[in-house]
């Protein structure tokens, strides 16, 4: 639990914001308008601050460093993403939250994809760049997404995964983590990294969880308050390679891992990390065009 009472009210607040927004979305659902977690990369800045020491918020808005410490001129840039996300129609195009409705509110069909693509968005070239410069602290990463949905008891539960990558480790692993922006910058399509949280990309930068944190809302009673269950921790989570659709000699390799536990075909990140090599793919691809199908349907 947080030692500090304070940061345990700063979530309960930021919690409460998050109630308030599901329960306009739970109230008038046809509107299809998502103003829930839309908001999750500020208040995620905010939180992160109660992880490090000596640094402030950059107030930047995004255009600068997003934490900083002027007495040791360190910058830490937080990303982070939701995995709570709108479905896709599959007959029309059309996105809406899922969470309230059953049926698209376009064209009435029940047939829908429920995505959970959202990624950190890292920047490799000024990654890089602030690395050159030696003001760079690391990555804290934010990951929020859904645990439970209960529509009887009108009640969200969600999760906050907190991770750290930086470059104070062994010079092995801080080459690698270097290669990885490298390898965007010279081969990728754009500049952007776009790492999906426990992805092969997220595990070959091998980072450090730091903090989970439960958070129950009930979304139907504004009268009640959010519960918050949160652990400070510290460890490099697991691969495990039944989630990675791993090739064929990728499979070779990891089996012959050290820690490999056959077990649960498990191995720990930081052997992954050091002996799975990266793998040969074209960078940065441009997202989808969200869209195509509702300009279609307008014509």
């Amino acid at each position: 639990m947080f030692s500090n009472i304070n940061k345990l009210n700063d979530l309960e607040k930021i919690a409460k914001i998050w109630q308030i927004e599901l329960n306009i979305e739970y109230m008038k659902p046809k509107k299809n308008v998502r103003i829930s977690f839309k908001d999750v990369g500020p208040f995620c800045e905010y939180i992160a601050l109660d992880y490090v020491k000596g640094y402030s918020g950059g107030g930047s808005g995004g255009m600068g460093f997003d934490l900083y410490n002027k007495l040791e001129k360190k910058a830490i840039e937080v990303k982070s993403c939701c995995t709570i996300q709108n479905a896709k129609c599959l007959n029309c195009g059309t996105k809406y939250n899922h969470l309230f409705l059953d049926y698209c509110p376009d064209c009435g069909s029940d047939k829908r994809k429920e995505s959970q693509d959202s990624r950190f968005g890292i920047k490799a070239i000024e990654t890089l760049n602030q690395y050159n410069e030696k003001i760079f602290g690391g990555f804290i990463l934010s990951y929020v997404s859904k645990k439970e949905h209960n529509r009887n008891k009108k009640t969200l539960t969600i999760s906050i995964e907190w991770f750290k990558i930086d470059f104070d480790d062994d010079e092995e692993l801080k080459k690698i983590r270097l290669d990885y922006f490298e390898n965007q910058k010279k081969f990728g399509k754009k500049d952007t990294n776009n790492l999906l949280p426990y992805s092969f990309d997220f595990f070959k930068l091998s980072p450090l969880k730091i903090n989970e944190t439960i958070i129950k809302i009930n979304y139907g009673d504004l009268n009640t308050t959010p519960k918050i269950f949160t652990n400070n921790i510290c460890y490099y989570p697991k691969v495990d390679a039944n989630k990675l659709h791993l090739k064929n000699d990728e499979k070779n390799i990891f089996k012959n891992l050290t820690t490999y536990d056959a077990k649960t075909n498990t191995a720990e990140s930081q052997d992954f990390t050091l002996n799975i090599p990266y793998r040969i793919k074209n960078l940065g691809k441009e997202r989808g065009n969200t869209r195509a199908n509702i300009y279609k349907n307008l014509k």
